[in-house]
């Protein structure tokens, strides 16, 4: 883990890594899918996990043959999230003092999300990461979201990153091979997906916890 010691920019995705939401995004998607008369499932939810809410609705739309407007579904699946997002949505219990150490330690901390500027950004005036984060890339500001490399290039460029410092830290599937496609080192926590899959997708390490991989970057335990 030698190469970890000497990143000094965390590209950090935000669903499933910071935030515990996944539980909540798969009420709002079962939701979604018992309004439009299909039967949701937990395999098909989490081969959503990765690209933008537009691209998400569009995947639906095209394999449930959901005869209503693409516009007003995307309209609805976003009311659906903001009744439930903002209350319910609670950080991972060592989130704030991984960000806090990261930060202290004169680290640059870039948020890379899917998940667009309008639903993120309460929570991070909730728990004042706003004050962390050197910079954003949010969903809808990318044309190809995860796992196409587009968010991770684009932060690259926008805040002037060296790539041979930067580490990626995702989840999901698709957020690893999204680094990879970028050419980036990848950081996988393994909230949600074993550590073989992760491996296996393209992860460069894996960890059980944002602690664990503080500890690995700054060989000191929170």
């Amino acid at each position: 883990m030698k190469n970890l010691h000497r990143t000094n920019s965390f590209l950090l995705d935000f669903d499933g890594t910071l935030v515990d939401s996944l539980s909540v995004m798969f009420e709002v998607y079962r939701k979604f899918a018992e309004l439009n008369q299909w039967s949701p499932s937990k395999a098909e939810f989490d081969s959503l996990n990765g690209p933008a809410l537009h691209e998400i609705i569009a995947i639906l739309k095209k394999k449930h043959d959901i005869p209503r407007a693409q516009t007003e579904l995307l309209k609805l699946y976003q009311k659906l999230i903001s009744e439930v997002y903002k209350k319910e949505v609670k950080p991972f219990p060592d989130a704030s003092v991984f960000l806090k150490e990261l930060y202290r330690q004169g680290k640059t901390l870039i948020l890379t999300t899917s998940s667009s500027e309008r639903i993120v950004r309460p929570i991070l005036l909730k728990h004042g990461w706003d004050k962390l984060f050197h910079g954003y890339v949010f969903g809808n500001e990318v044309k190809n979201s995860k796992p196409d490399g587009e968010i991770f290039l684009k932060a690259i460029e926008r805040f002037n990153l060296d790539p041979a410092a930067a580490l990626v830290v995702e989840d999901s599937v698709n957020g690893v091979l999204a680094g990879k496609d970028a050419e980036l080192p990848v950081a996988g926590i393994t909230n949600y997906h074993a550590e073989k899959e992760l491996l296996t997708t393209g992860a460069s390490w894996t960890f059980p916890s944002l602690n664990d991989l503080a500890q690995a970057c700054l060989c000191r335990t929170l």
